[in-house]
């Protein structure tokens, strides 16, 4: 996939791209998008391996505002976001 790609589908989910990259092995996003229930701001950095006969991501998440104690149902769902646009 092309980052242009990527981030036109997350943003159909509400994840909005800050920048983005290629680099020869991977993709690289720097994203953001804010929790409807609590309020809160999650930064994500996203690298989509391009090599690998299977894609593989990983996320990095940061949480900011409310949402204690609620962090990983957040990155829980995030990542079921990801998965849906991506899918």
């Amino acid at each position: 996939p092309s980052t242009a790609v990527v981030e036109q589908a997350l943003a159909g989910a509400n994840v909005f791209t800050m920048a983005s990259g290629e680099l020869p092995n991977e993709l690289k996003f720097f994203l953001y998008c804010k929790d409807s229930v609590t309020g809160s701001i999650l930064l994500i950095q996203s690298n989509i391996g391009k090599l690998d006969p299977e894609p593989s991501m990983i996320l990095t998440v940061k949480i900011h505002g409310g949402g204690q104690g609620m962090e990983q149902t957040m990155v829980d769902q995030l990542t079921q976001i990801f998965q849906g646009a991506l899918g």
